[in-house]
């Protein structure tokens, strides 16, 4: 509702200017609009891109290594509703940060082969997953994938981007990389140590232009299994500050002198989330340290570095630079530098210009497009994570080594995802091959059904005659098979008896009596194949039939078989 007001302009009187102004005012603050509520903040990890190295055979033609693919990769996360940070944009105004988690690739595998007056392609790209704060790979797989139909006149970058896309869809698709991008509920963020004092360095400023031999003196490298870091000492009784992600693994550590000794370490307190902790020469040692800088660094001050870059043989290196900025993470400030930082630097001191320490070396952002992006946590921030408090003397309790197994289980390497299966480059003619072995199976099933049928089929016919013979020789009487097989040797004995009269008959020779016998033994003969004849056939006659088993006979068939046995079983 707009309010109206009418001030008379006659005889202006103070009291009534008061009151039109207060009215005005309380009109224009109807007028305002409400205040929208505040979007809930999103708590899900901030993810950035490293690179995307080749590491085939040969250079492929779509060449992945260009920072076009970053920027691609980069904004299809965005289009997908990731939280990712890009180097083509300013990463570190107010409304970004840090990343906690970088992704990194390395097309492993690449082949294409023409079909159809085209090409079809397939890759491998290698994913893995760096935690940032850790520095250590969380996760890793090869993902596979394949464009098919490519034209010769297509662009190599397009080609790149279609298997860049399937390559991010795969990733996306796993849940374990999805859990990675799930908001982090840290508990190690609400770890408190019991407050603790030490005793402070005493060393004075050291001029770092002139001086920096007694600053790398305070340094340590600190080795462990599974790598080198850096650190130093805090006083001079054998305290040792570092990161937390350089002693990850607490079992073996020692710490290397720049003269060469070493000493076994102790971890006494550690946060990884800060990413701080604090060592111990075991026993104690007296050494050489550095005073720590609690004032507000101002950007532009120059910074040095002092560690070990890339592992022990360029042990105790300094570089310098400037201090670029404080960022805000995690509810911690980092302070920004621009100093020369390698693998091996982390946990070592950043110096100001007087030797005195700013921050201890916790990270560093790598990529194409990413250039000088180092971070290092403020002593300040780091001795408060720790509990621990400048006093007089070294409280008992820091000679106490702690108990880090969750560290040392973390440490166990990153997990690895099930590979993809390799695509392939001719699925139309796969599946013609594929539809082709099938229908030769089938084939080959069929000609061996049809073989084990007739198998079948003859072990059931032996079968049927066993039993046929079985059941005709019980029908048969005792006497039939005397008359079958007497029959017929009577009528072969006859049968040769006529050959032998006939051919001992001599026309010439033979006497009267010689023929008269003869005749009589070939008439004897005669018979005898007569009567043998006539068993032998009489025997078929008495011998019983079985019902035919022809499946083509008909019912009348079968009928008259049963009346034909019941005639010859009367006979």
């Amino acid at each position: 509702m707009m309010t109206q007001l009418k001030c008379q302009r006659r005889r202006p009187k103070s009291g009534l200017i008061l009151v039109c102004l207060g009215l005005l005012s309380m009109a224009r603050i109807a007028r305002a609009e409400p205040t929208e509520p505040t979007e809930p903040r999103d708590e899900r990890p901030l993810i950035g891109f490293s690179r995307l190295n080749e590491r085939t055979a040969r250079d492929t033609p779509v060449q992945f290594g260009q920072n076009v693919y970053r920027v691609f990769i980069l904004d299809r996360l965005r289009s997908l509703g990731l939280r990712a940070l890009g180097g083509e944009e300013d990463p570190f105004g107010n409304a970004a940060g840090i990343p906690e988690l970088v992704l990194g690739g390395v097309v492993r595998e690449f082949e294409c082969r023409p079909v159809n007056q085209a090409f079809n392609c397939r890759f491998g790209l290698d994913w893995q997953v760096l935690d940032v704060r850790s520095g250590r790979v969380v996760y890793q797989t090869i993902v596979r994938g394949a464009v098919y139909d490519v034209r010769r006149e297509a662009a190599n970058v397009t080609v790149g981007k279609q298997m860049l896309t399937r390559a991010i869809d795969s990733l996306l698709g796993r849940p374990r990389f999805s859990k990675l991008l799930e908001p982090r509920k840290d508990v190690e963020s609400e770890q408190t140590f019991p407050r603790a004092g030490f005793k402070p360095c005493s060393a004075g400023a050291v001029d770092m232009r002139r001086q920096a031999s007694k600053a790398t003196e305070a340094t340590v490298i600190v080795e462990s299994k599974t790598g080198t870091g850096s650190g130093f000492f805090l006083n001079d009784e054998g305290l040792v500050l570092t990161a937390a992600h350089v002693v990850a693994v607490a079992d073996g550590l020692r710490a290397r002198l720049q003269d060469g000794r070493t000493f076994p370490l102790d971890v006494i307190r550690s946060n990884r989330s800060a990413d701080m902790a604090l060592l111990r020469v075991r026993g104690g040692m007296k050494s050489s340290c550095l005073e720590l800088s609690l004032t507000q660094t101002t950007i532009g001050t120059d910074v040095y570095a002092i560690g070990a870059p890339t592992g022990g043989q360029l042990a105790f290196s300094l570089t310098r630079g400037i201090v670029s900025g404080v960022r805000q993470w995690k509810g911690g400030s980092l302070l920004q530098t621009d100093a020369a930082i390698n693998p091996g630097n982390s946990g070592g001191p950043l110096l100001g210009a007087d030797g005195r320490v700013k921050a201890v070396v916790s990270r560093k952002l790598v990529g194409t497009a990413i250039e000088g992006l180092a971070f290092g946590v403020p002593v300040g921030t780091g001795l408060l994570t720790l509990g621990l408090a400048a006093q007089a003397s070294t409280a008992a309790v820091l000679r106490e080594p702690a108990v880090l197994a969750p560290a040392a289980a973390e440490a166990t390497g990153p997990f690895v995802d099930k590979a993809d299966d390799i695509p392939s480059l001719d699925p139309a003619g796969d599946q013609q091959r594929a539809s082709s072995a099938q229908n030769l199976v089938r084939a080959e099933a069929r000609a061996a059904a049809y073989a084990q049928l007739r198998l079948n089929e003859e072990r059931t016919k032996e079968q049927n005659d066993e039993r046929d013979r079985k059941e005709l020789a019980r029908l048969t009487p005792g006497y039939v098979p005397v008359m079958k097989w007497g029959g017929l040797a009577l009528a072969g004995a006859g049968a040769i008896a006529a050959v032998a009269t006939v051919a001992s008959y001599d026309s010439r020779t033979s006497t009267k009596r010689e023929y008269e016998s003869l005749r009589l033994w070939n008439d004897l003969a005669f018979v005898s194949m007569a009567v043998g004849a006539t068993s032998f056939g009489a025997s078929f006659f008495l011998t019983p039939r079985l019902p035919s088993r022809d499946a083509n006979a008909g019912p009348s068939a079968g009928q008259g078989s049963a009346a034909w046995l019941q005639l010859r079983g009367t006979y």
